[in-house]
């Protein structure tokens, strides 16, 4: 029982950081950018929270 209820942590861990890489990398495809692009890209994928500062900053 105490196995089974580790496997499912696991599991539930590893669910939510597949789904959140999943959904940073499609929201990198509809932000392309051409100045900067790379930079712009390594930024929001490294530090997604600030994306709207970064945004902000580029306009």
């Amino acid at each position: 029982m105490e196995a089974l209820k580790i496997k499912i942590i696991i599991a539930v861990l590893y669910a939510f950081s597949f789904a959140y890489l999943f959904m940073n990398a499609v929201s990198q495809l509809f932000r392309v950018r051409t100045h900067d692009q790379r930079g712009v890209f390594q930024r929001n994928f490294l530090f997604p929270r600030h994306r709207a500062i970064i945004d902000e900053s580029e306009v």
